[in-house]
């Protein structure tokens, strides 16, 4: 049976090479501003306890409120009351006999912050033990001042920049103490880069790593190491590698640091049904379907960052003058969020007019990363914009 195909080409990212070696901060900006993260609490199932073999951080976001006093708890009720956005939220879901999460839906969980929660649950992986139903996982969140954020975490706030750029203090306290960026900066005159796709990407994780090192007179690096990263030892090896074969204007410096990043590898979207089998009793919708205005086709944002594919089975209805309503969602895979988003596109589309109209129309939507299944082309960090 034919259905919807929706292809979401991930952006491929340039590379653009930077004015200096350093970690240049961007201008000074204005405003209290706060990281703002979530901490996993354990995966309760009907089952028992279910441990995971890897359990994925929701990206973090920038929180413009006032941070919580220093006596407060991560989200304490006073905070929470202030702002709905920091109440903790409850994702339930069934994990599958491979250890993969599925049907995932939010409970409790305030969009505003935590775009990420679901998509990072999706990304995650726990120990195999067969089939579990009934599981919850509860994300407390957590704000913290950038003067007090951890270096690793800002700076991995910068690959994704959920919620804008990091202000100018964040900044600050990811450059280390050196003059590679006095200025005049040195220029690189050859700025290696490693083979990213012979390296192996995680699946639904973008890979980082910075690499820090220092520059002799003649212009080449030296004593260079990964100090921050995902911890994938590929490419860690390989960053290294091509900072060692870089060189630069002549001048000894110090403190420069430089960070790399790959796409993740790919999660394939579960085993769908065919449409028909969820089709409803008395359905009156013979294909092909006459579509006037095809579905506005796009992808959901933040499954799309992590490479996650899915799909959604809808249902619905057509006037005779060939409107779309009743759009019902049957059934949505890896989670929910697949379907909402194939509610909000079929509503996008338009029959031709017909004598009678039909119902019980049958819709598959798949959410694929590419042509192949594969993601697009990776690259360095891009750099933050020059003061």
């Amino acid at each position: 049976m034919p259905f919807v195909t929706l292809a979401a080409m991930a952006a491929a990212q340039l590379f653009v090479p930077r004015p200096g070696p350093g970690h240049i901060p961007p201008p000074a900006s204005t405003g209290t501003r706060s990281l703002l993260s979530w901490t996993p609490a354990d995966v309760r199932c009907d089952q028992g306890v279910a441990t995971g073999q890897a359990l994925r951080r929701p990206l973090a976001h920038m929180y413009w409120g006032p941070p919580p006093s220093p006596n407060s708890s991560p989200a304490s009720s006073s905070s929470s009351a202030r702002d709905p956005g920091l109440r903790p939220g409850v994702l339930r879901f069934d994990i599958d006999d491979t250890g993969r999460p599925l049907s995932i839906r939010r409970e409790g969980v305030s969009a505003p912050y935590a775009p990420d929660l679901a998509p990072a649950l999706a990304a995650s992986r726990f120990a195999d033990g067969g089939k579990r139903t009934g599981c919850t996982i509860t994300y407390t969140p957590r704000v913290t001042p950038l003067d007090q954020a951890p270096v690793a975490d800002l700076i991995a706030y910068t690959l994704s920049r959920e919620s804008g750029p990091l202000p100018q203090e964040g900044w600050a306290r990811t450059r280390r103490e050196g003059n590679c960026d006095t200025r005049p900066v040195p220029q690189p005159l050859l700025r290696a880069l490693p083979d990213f796709r012979k390296l192996p990407a995680t699946p639904g994780v973008k890979d980082w790593a910075m690499v820090d090192y220092e520059i002799d007179a003649e212009g080449q690096p030296r004593q260079a190491s990964v100090t921050h990263g995902t911890g994938n030892k590929a490419l860690d090896q390989a960053a290294i590698t091509a900072v060692e074969q870089s060189r630069f204007t002549a001048g000894a410096r110090t403190g420069c640091r430089y960070p790399y990043w790959m796409a993740p590898a790919t999660i394939a979207a579960p085993p769908a049904p065919a449409p028909g089998d969820l089709a409803p009793a008395g359905a009156s919708c013979a294909r092909p379907y006459p579509y006037a205005t095809a579905p506005r086709l796009t992808y959901p944002v933040a499954y799309n960052r992590r490479q996650i594919e899915g799909w959604a089975i809808v249902s619905f209805d057509v006037a005779p003058w060939g409107d779309i309503g009743n759009v019902k969602v049957l059934a949505a895979q890896p989670a929910e969020d697949f379907g909402t988003h194939a509610v909000q596109l079929m509503r996008t589309a338009r029959f031709q007019p017909s004598a009678a109209g039909r119902s019980g129309c049958v819709e598959r939507v798949n959410f694929v990363t590419g042509p192949n299944g594969t993601p697009e082309p990776t690259a360095p960090l891009p750099p933050p914009p020059e003061h």
